[in-house]
């Protein structure tokens, strides 16, 4: 009798070795849960088995029961069992027995805490016919030490893998993000910038004073269409006349005084050298005449070309009557053929300015319309503006088949410019630098 109770005992410490093992070898939480309700039958004997976890604010939440594939939470043997873990009093205790309430039977409750501080807990139920046995409750402690251990592993460790599955899996998000953002650098994109551009004649044609003087009249207002040859202004006259008067009275008197010396020559050889002297003296007035008459030829000042005038002083009355010196602008004759925009690209921008260039252009009057340009000119030297900045003059031709008639010289707007194409991260970079630079 003694040999058996001692084969037994044997027997029961290797299987409790055995199922510790088997616990720990468990893939998740959901098989341990499935070994603890099953495969400790053949030593507690017991009759049903279910085990819960405690979440938050004391629910239960059905891990596993005894010969379920699937647990169902609203069974009602699942429902007894929660009836009876709510009536368990584990204030000073981790193992009771509550009675069910037809008094047939008995459930020994087991309060299963983590051995370590994350404060998991679980309540391990075993359903026995009319009473427990007082040689289960060890057994159970035992057993429930094991399972508890193996609850918080399988947790902790699906937990683990969670968090590591998440940060692999963000980490993945994060490299296809640099991967797409590296790639974006690599996407070719026109070369793009923008600036400020003003309506122009393809051709404009000065018109300076000849000669220092005042002007008389000014026959013209500014914007009158005006043909090659008309007159525009004139200077006044009365003083080159004057000169021009004196100037010929003065060489008559002398090519009289010439005749009379030539005459007295004949008889005299020492008259000869004051006769080269007035020849010489007429020759001088001659020039002076001349002069004087190319002064009255050139007193009226004509149109140089076809076209729109543009007089430098906006209206014929500030030009009439003023004082001009050689040399001074008087008016512009603005071609009334194809329109043309100066655009001024800053220098910082002048990289642009490639063979593959191309401008559109939107007026601020109307900057819903674009109006496409072809390209004519690029000069080859920046120019300062009004705005202290040098800038590269490009002359550009309104390409559109109808232009706007209301379109006006001298309009302004801003020009979008697109040059050849570039990497995206050259581009972003190359604008990083320049913004960076002018702090």
């Amino acid at each position: 009798m003694q040999n058996e109770d001692t084969a037994s005992k044997l027997k029961t410490v290797a299987f409790m070795l055995k199922f510790g093992h088997d616990l720990f070898s468990a893939p998740d939480i959901d098989a341990v849960a499935a070994m603890a309700v099953n495969d400790t039958r053949t030593i507690l004997a017991f009759r049903n088995a279910a085990l819960f976890e405690v979440g938050t604010g004391s629910r239960l939440h059905l891990l596993g029961q005894f010969a379920q594939s699937v647990c169902n939470p609203h069974s009602c043997a699942a429902e007894e069992f929660v009836e009876a873990a709510g009536k368990a009093d584990f204030e000073n205790q981790d193992v009771c027995i509550v009675p069910a309430g037809d008094g047939k039977k008995q459930f020994l409750c087991n309060l299963l805490k983590s051995p370590g501080k994350d404060g998991s807990q679980f309540i391990w139920l075993l359903e026995y016919d009319n009473t427990v046995p007082e040689s289960m409750i060890n057994a159970a402690k035992l057993l429930g030490r094991s399972i508890a251990e193996a609850l918080v592993f399988a947790k902790l460790s699906a937990s683990s893998n969670l968090k590591r599955r998440k940060k692999i899996k963000r980490a993945w998000k994060y490299i296809a993000v640099i991967v797409l953002l590296a790639a974006a650098m690599f996407i070719p994109v026109p070369d793009s910038t923008t600036a400020e551009f003003a309506l122009q004649p393809e051709q404009t044609t000065a018109a300076y004073a000849w000669f220092d003087g005042p002007i008389a009249q000014c026959f013209k207002q500014d914007g009158d269409i005006v043909r090659k040859g008309e007159r525009i202004a004139r200077y006044d006259t009365a003083q080159l006349e004057y000169k021009l008067a004196d100037a010929r009275s003065s060489l008559q008197e002398t090519e009289a005084e010439l005749a009379l010396e030539q005459q007295n020559a004949f008889t005299d050889e020492s008259k000869l050298g004051k006769t080269k002297l007035l020849q010489a003296k007429c020759d001088s007035m001659k020039v002076a005449v001349k002069e004087a008459e190319w002064f009255l030829a050139h007193a009226d000042i004509t149109a140089p070309a076809d076209g729109i005038l543009a007089l430098t002083d906006r209206r014929a009355e500030q030009l009439t009557g003023k004082a001009v010196r050689t040399g001074d602008k008087l008016f512009e004759i603005f071609s009334t053929g194809n329109i043309t925009a100066k655009i001024l690209v800053p220098e910082q921008n002048s990289s642009i300015l490639q063979k593959k260039f191309s401008a559109r252009l939107f007026l601020y009057t109307k900057p819903e319309q674009p109006i496409d340009a072809e390209v004519m000119e690029i000069a080859a030297h920046p120019e300062l503006t009004d705005r202290q900045t040098y800038c590269y003059p490009v002359t550009v031709k309104l390409a559109s088949k109808e232009l706007d008639p209301e379109l006006r010289f001298g309009m302004r707007g801003t020009a979008k410019l697109y040059g050849k194409k570039t990497f995206a991260g050259y581009y972003l970079v190359k604008n990083l630098i320049l913004c960076i630079r002018k702090w």
